[in-house]
């Protein structure tokens, strides 16, 4: 898949552009921005793939998404109760309705619909 010439294209501009970052004595958050579209593009085309080479990395994309998912809907339920004075409902029912909508990206991209799954994870 590395030879096609518009991945090849995005490899190196992702590349090119970490290379200069590193060696850029100052790195600030903002630099970053225009390897985005880049990387979008890339994570854009594999996962619209058909080929089935990346079995490995989609089982793996797919358990970091469980964790991140799982993390996000805790946090604004557990932050609260330990830093603040409580949760709020409005909290738990948007955190509940993210994990549920992340659950459902999670099981259409296991079952291989992968436009469903990246329109219910935005």
């Amino acid at each position: 898949m590395r030879q096609r010439p518009a991945i090849r294209f995005l490899l190196i501009w992702a590349a090119a552009n970490w290379i200069v970052f590193e060696l850029v004595p100052t790195k600030l958050p903002h630099y970053i921005l225009p390897v985005y579209p880049a990387l979008v593009l890339l994570g854009a085309l594999w996962a619209t793939s058909s080929d089935d080479s990346g079995r490995w990395a989609r089982i793996v994309a797919a358990l970091q998404f469980a964790l991140a998912l799982i993390a996000l809907a805790a946090a604004p339920i557990l932050l609260p109760q330990k830093f603040g004075d409580g949760g709020a409902v409005l909290l738990i029912v948007g955190a509940l309705i993210g994990a549920a909508v992340g659950l459902g990206a999670l099981v259409f991209d296991l079952r291989g619909a992968r436009v469903a799954a990246g329109l219910a994870s935005m």
